[in-house]
């Protein structure tokens, strides 16, 4: 409010508002500073001198900083904490305490914007430590700052109200530098440099602004570099023909030039090779350059030589010294040396700048000869002949014999050349003749063969060509099974064919005259084998597929044919007993459990009591079982009867649980067929008492078996008392937070709710209890509603006579009281004009009039 306000009394400067800030105060365990910002209207200008003030007053509740500041930043900022900004001020109070609660204070100052600054901050950037309080202040809050602000403005300061002089004009070689020599001040050249000092090296108007504080000035100067450039010659190198010069002429406003001999010219003539160098002095430097003359004669005449033949596939060569001059051939190739390798007109002209020779040749292409006899070989057949005739157009022609005729005839094996000789040279061609016999061979007689063996069947013949019966066009065959194989060769002089039979010998097995044979008196056996085509001989030297045996012995078979011969044996003996039985005796057996029987006797036969025939038999159930074994010889019976054992014993103890602490759980086990007990302690009662948390397991067992079970037991703790402490009181508008923090119980509420959080915004009685399976805790609270702090009215503002005496009594019971003069009574005396101002406060507020 304005003017009267929470933090004092103030009329505005201007219009009617203004802002506040703290310039230093406390939070809980932190340090308090408040900035005011605020975007400028426009963003300001690099170099450009800025004037900035604003005006404050502090209120009469609290004591008086010295420094108050304004900083110009480019975007809003964003900074965490209530701690100070970590910024300088580029603006900032500096007459001392600023302790007037009267009148307004005027901040102001000048500064030089860097540029794009956006925003203006207001406030103490000084650190708690560093932002003493006035030490004569008696406020009655005298530990914390805070003040009124009014009419914040930001203006450009004109350059105004300073003189100075940078001189000139100034000429100066390559470079000058501009130094005003003036201190204490701010520089804004014209290029943005802020530098006391500006070096410049070209030729120019060089303009400075200059602040003093809110103070500024301009001036400039202008600046004549002298820079001329280097002598050079271009190019640095020249040719002139013989008898002719060269004119160099230079700028004689450019300065005063030597030449190598001496002279000091600008018009200069050359007309002889060599190296011509001057200097020149153009009033800033010494430059020097050199020129290379040539003088260069026209070429000299040259020849190609006279018209000529060139042989196909050989080459001429031309080769001339490159330093001639420049080389042009009739089909535009520039190069000193050429090779020509077809016939034609070839012409050259060498040039250079001081003229130009040329000479030209004809060449004749002259094939180089060939002859040709045909293929490299041939064949001829016995009693034929070929005839070879040759061009004689071609040159000469001479044979291997050393005849020169043009028509040759060959009727032998053997190696034929000739050779062709023309102006080019030679060539030759060369035949081989191999003479052929017609195909004529035998593939033999039948034949037999084993299995695995392999047969090749061959015909030599060169130069022939193969046909198989399966196909096959080598000149050979293998023969891996029974056929008739059939052979057809042909060449250019005939053809022959032949076939042959292949027989393969079936192969022979193993006989197999069986298990050794036991006869009862009176038997005979009969041993017999299979194999077509073999011969047999047996251990009585018999040669029949079979022999009978009626007596003891050793009996044995050769079987033998083309390929191979193989052999077995058998034992044949005799006995006269019958066979014997003998059954385990009668027993019991356990339910579930399987058994064998087992006769224990070999070479006979079975017949069980369900009619199997096998040597054993399983049994899974109680019975009379038995058994009869015979053999040629005799019969035997016998039998065993097998009882019922029972079941094997059963054991439970049950789900694995939990006991309060302090009591005893008796465990009893269910069991089905138990004989006897053993606990994990080693007891061997029936029941066990447990009071203890641990694992706990327990065995059972009789003749057809053990049973094994095991309990896990846990010991619930005691049910801990609740308890939420001594009756409360909380203010309209506000609640309090109930919590019950305990593990693995049950909670419930006053309300039927039943959370571990308890939320309470009125008066009453809470109730709340907890338990689990060991017990229960229960507790309650009185909860008391506060009166919220009432609206403070001192009234309207009075006048007071001189020597009168007025008492303000608010009448508010409950409440702490605070006046404008630091006293606390319920009650104020007032004898002379002057602003009242109390604050109340309890526990749920504060309120100010």
């Amino acid at each position: 409010d304005v003017p009267l306000n929470y933090s004092g009394f103030q009329m505005p400067r201007t219009g009617d508002a203004y802002c506040g800030f703290w310039a230093k105060a406390f939070k809980p365990s932190n340090h308090y500073f408040e900035y005011l910002e605020a975007p400028l209207t426009t963003t300001l200008e690099a170099g450009k001198a800025y004037k900035v003030q604003f005006y404050v007053s502090l209120p009469g509740k609290f004591c008086a900083v010295s420094h108050l500041g304004a900083y110009f930043s480019v975007g809003a900022l964003t900074v965490p904490g209530w701690e100070t900004l970590p910024f300088t001020p580029q603006v900032e109070s500096n007459t001392g305490f600023l302790s007037d609660t009267v009148n307004w204070m005027l901040i102001k100052g000048c500064f030089i914007a860097a540029g794009g600054e956006s925003h203006i901050v207001i406030g103490n950037f000084r650190t708690f430590d560093d932002t003493p309080l006035d030490p004569f202040c008696s406020a009655p809050i005298d530990t914390q700052s805070y003040y009124f602000i009014e009419d914040v403005s930001v203006v450009p300061v004109q350059p105004t109200g300073f003189s100075f002089d940078l001189g000139g004009p100034v000429t100066e070689c390559y470079q000058y530098t501009i130094a005003p020599g003036l201190s204490g001040v701010n520089y804004y050249w014209e290029n943005g440099s802020t530098d006391s000092t500006l070096t410049v090296t070209t030729s120019g108007v060089y303009s400075l602004t200059v602040y003093d504080g809110c103070l500024g000035g301009v001036d400039s100067v202008e600046v004549n570099i002298t820079n001329k450039p280097a002598i050079e010659f271009n190019p640095n190198s020249y040719s002139i023909c013989e008898g002719s010069s060269l004119i160099v002429s230079l700028d004689p406003d450019e300065g005063t030039y030597l030449w190598q001999d001496g002279s000091a010219s600008t018009y200069y003539i050359i007309s002889t090779s060599g190296t011509y160098s001057v200097t020149l002095n153009d009033g800033c430097d010494l430059t020097f350059d050199t020129i290379g003359i040539t003088v260069v004669e026209p070429p000299v005449p040259f020849s190609l030589g006279n018209d000529t033949i060139l042989c196909t596939g050989t080459e001429i060569e031309f080769i001339f010294d490159p330093s001639l001059g420049a080389f042009m051939w009739q089909d535009s190739n520039t190069s000193p040396a050429v090779i020509i390798t077809q016939g034609g007109l070839y012409a050259l002209t060498i040039s250079n700048v001081c003229g130009e020779v040329s000479d030209q040749v004809q060449v004749i292409e002259l094939a180089i000869p060939v002859v040709s006899l045909g293929p490299p070989s041939d064949v001829l057949c016995n009693g034929d002949f070929i005839d070879i005739s040759l061009d004689p157009d071609l040159g000469t022609y001479q044979w291997q014999d050393g005849s020169t005729a043009l028509n040759y005839q060959i009727n032998t094996t053997g190696m034929y050349s000739v050779t062709l000789t023309n102006t080019c040279g030679q060539a030759n061609d060369s035949l081989e003749i191999i003479t052929l016999a017609a195909p004529d061979f035998d593939l033999g007689d039948s034949l037999d063969a084993c299995p695995g063996d392999t047969i090749i069947l061959n015909a030599n013949f060169a130069m022939s060509q193969y046909a198989w019966q399966d196909g096959s066009v080598n000149d050979s065959l293998m023969v891996t099974s029974s056929g008739m194989y059939a052979l057809t060769v042909e060449n250019v002089c005939g053809s022959h064919s032949d076939s042959v039979a292949i027989m393969y010998v079936q192969a022979l097995s193993q006989p197999d005259l069986g298990p050794d044979v036991n006869l009862c008196p009176g038997e005979k056996v009969v041993f017999h084998t299979d194999a077509p085509g073999a011969e047999f001989l047996w251990n009585d030297l018999s040669t029949a597929d079979s022999l009978v045996a009626i007596m003891a012995g050793i009996y044995f078979v050769h079987v033998t044919n083309y390929c191979s011969t193989y052999a077995d044996t058998v034992v044949v003996t005799t006995t006269s007993a019958p066979p014997n039985l003998n059954l385990p005796a009668d027993f019991a057996l356990c339910q579930g459990q399987i058994v064998m029987l087992n006769s224990n006797v070999t070479g006979v036969n079975y017949l069980w009591s369900d009619g199997s025939s096998d040597a054993q038999l399983a049994v899974a159930s109680p019975g009379m079982y038995a058994c009869t074994i015979s053999n040629a010889c005799g019969v035997d019976v016998d039998s065993v009867l097998i009882s019922d054992g029972g079941s094997a014993p059963t054991v439970s103890l049950g789900m694995d649980t939990s006991i309060c602490e302090g009591t005893t759980l008796t465990l009893v086990p269910g069991s089905s067929g138990a004989a006897a007990w053993l606990w994990q302690d080693g007891s061997v009662d029936s029941v066990y008492q447990v009071s203890l948390a641990g694992e706990y397991h327990v065995e059972c067992a009789n003749n057809c078996g053990v049973a094994y079970d095991t309990m896990m037991i846990s010991v619930l703790p005691a049910i801990p008392d609740l308890s939420f402490g001594p009756d409360t009181a909380i203010c309209p508008n506000t609640f309090i937070l109930l919590s019950i923090n305990i593990p693995n119980v049950n909670i419930q509420w006053s309300d039927g709710s039943s959370d571990s959080i308890f939320v309470i915004s009125d008066g009453g009685i809470v109730f709340a209890s907890i338990s689990n399976s060991c017990g229960m805790s229960a507790d309650s609270l009185m909860i008391s509603m506060l009166p919220a702090i009432p609206v403070l009215d001192l009234g309207e503002d009075q006048k007071i006579c001189q020597g009168e005496m007025v008492t303000i009594d608010p009448n508010i019971p409950n409440v702490n009281y605070t006046w404008q003069d630091g006293s606390s009574d319920s009650q104020l005396l007032v004898t002379q004009g002057e602003l009242v101002v109390l604050t109340i406060d309890n526990a749920c507020g504060i309120s100010t009039d």
